[in-house]
């Protein structure tokens, strides 16, 4: 009797191991993906602005064209501020974690990174502006009450999910 006891803690004991090291493995590799961003995430990341225009109702070919050149221009604005912004961002960190911060070199370095990010958003208004300018009253009011606020996304850098970039698949024509 106890040896068929013995057996069947045994084998529970065995079965929890192997379910416990594979839940393990499992939640590694899902905060693994959530660290690491693929290059469909990145560019993504890259296209936000355009992610709201996708939306607009009742877009024709040529608005869309349009659109798609804007955001290619936008991007190419913004790329090296936002390479610019990312080194002064490390340089930061590099002189707060230091054993001796030297405060100067720290003011100069957080005065950089402030005009960065005002030359983004000033780019990303003057981006939006142009947007406005290829659409009809009714898709601008469309447009200006779903692109000034972005659900649960904060302004600036950082993650960002929009639908995929490539086949843009919520524009809406008619």
């Amino acid at each position: 009797m106890k040896n068929k006891n013995l057996k069947t803690i045994s084998m529970i004991l065995f079965t929890v191991f192997i379910a416990s090291t594979f839940s393990t493995n499992a939640f590694a590799q899902r905060k693994l993906n959530k660290q690491t961003k693929s290059p469909q995430s990145q560019y993504r990341e890259m296209n936000n602005d355009f992610n709201h225009s996708c939306n607009i109702p009742n877009l024709t070919d040529n608005q869309i064209e349009s659109i798609k050149k804007l955001r290619t221009k936008h991007m190419k604005k913004i790329l090296p501020i936002r390479n610019q912004l990312r080194e002064k961002n490390a340089k930061l960190t590099t002189l707060i974690t230091q054993d001796k911060m030297d405060n100067t070199a720290i003011d100069k370095i957080v005065d950089d990174i402030s005009d960065l990010r005002k030359q983004m958003m000033k780019n990303r208004i003057s981006h939006k502006n142009e947007i406005r300018n290829i659409l009809t009253d009714e898709q601008k009011v469309y447009f200006n009450m779903h692109s000034s606020h972005r659900k649960g996304q904060k302004h600036g850098m950082g993650p960002r999910k929009g639908m995929n970039q490539d086949n843009c698949q919520g524009y809406h024509r008619r």
